[in-house]
């Protein structure tokens, strides 16, 4: 049985679409909430990595003394060649591990804006079935440089690096295609302040989407994970 374990830096930024995806897989997981003092599984202790959002920035290691830790289970999963996928302040997490720096983007971007896939796409191992362009749900305002050896896989005018590959085992992804409604709201609840005038910020109710968006990127997620899954050793 495939073991999932997921990292949450804050309670209200979950798993989402994931947890239902590994649930409906009969996959085994498990969770670490750093932010609640949780402790961090050894990597052998798991099959695949899931690595959430949250508000800090990863370079805050004076600030959360866990960071540190994490950044080393994330160095020992690449070591170790075990699949893994960052998501939002998770993809930042893994660029900084492969020595990128993350700083403040140009301009935040909140909301459901389109991405647009690299010209390449199709020669990705990860992410092949990305469509040239998607609209997908954004909470950043931080970016991160390409890591050497990495392949770009999506961009958005204000944010070059969305998305990345890295030895065909690694997804780094600054977006969130893991959302409900109920992960949107979590989020402004808890990230309102966030919001203030710009092109690419987007406020209630436009940012709250439709059915059709929630449900486009749940299908391309969910093949993302099928993806990363069968990399594992272990039977699904």
């Amino acid at each position: 049985m495939l073991k999932v374990h997921f990292i949450q830096h804050v309670a209200f930024e979950g798993p989402g679409t994931i947890l239902s995806w590994a649930k409906k897989n009969q996959y085994q997981s498990t969770t670490s909430i750093l932010l609640n003092g949780d402790k961090l599984p050894d990597a052998s202790e798991f099959d695949l990595l899931v690595i959430m959002g949250g508000p800090m920035s990863a370079n805050d290691d004076n600030k959360y003394s866990w960071l540190g830790m994490e950044k080393k289970l994330v160095s020992d999963c690449l070591e170790l060649g075990k699949p893994m996928i960052g998501i939002c302040l998770g993809a930042q997490v893994i660029a900084n591990v492969l020595g990128s720096k993350v700083y403040r983007a140009q301009e935040k971007e909140i909301g459901w804006w389109p991405i647009e896939a690299a010209p390449d796409i199709e020669q990705s191992k990860l992410a092949s079935h990305l469509p040239k362009e998607l609209q997908v749900f954004h909470w950043h305002g931080e970016t991160f440089d390409l890591p050497v050896g990495a392949k770009l896989l999506a961009s958005t005018p204000t944010c070059p690096n969305q998305a990345f590959e890295f030895g065909g085992h690694v997804l780094g992804i600054q977006f969130h295609m893991e959302v409900t409604p109920v992960e949107v709201n979590l989020m402004w609840d808890n990230c309102k302040s966030d919001l203030g005038v710009g092109r690419y910020q987007q406020h209630p109710p436009e940012f709250f989407g439709s059915p059709e968006l929630f449900e486009n990127v749940r299908i391309v997620m969910e093949k993302t994970l099928d993806n990363l899954a069968q990399l594992s050793s272990v039977s699904t």
